[in-house]
């Protein structure tokens, strides 16, 4: 339920964009406090994405670094991947 206040549309579209702001400003911090490596599931958590999706990328070329099992996503593997995804 959404909750009506007061105070003029200028004021609500302010209040808005400051609410936004905190919100990405939080989650970039939040992405520095990942390790350089990850599992599957952090590095999941770091794209901001599901694991169904994760998988679907790692399938499609996502670089992964596979030590004696255990399966790692590094950070900045990740980072320089998405940058190549992206579209002109």
């Amino acid at each position: 339920m959404q909750k009506s206040y007061g105070g003029s549309e200028a004021a609500k579209s302010d209040l808005a964009d400051i609410v936004r702001q905190a919100v990405e400003e939080a989650l970039k911090g939040q992405k520095n406090n990942m390790p350089a490596y990850m599992r599957r599931k952090d590095a999941a958590v770091y794209m901001g994405i599901g694991l169904t999706t994760f998988d679907k990328l790692v399938r499609e070329g996502l670089p992964a670094i596979v030590i004696d099992g255990p399966t790692l996503f590094s950070r900045a593997t990740i980072d320089a991947w998405l940058a190549d995804q992206q579209m002109d």
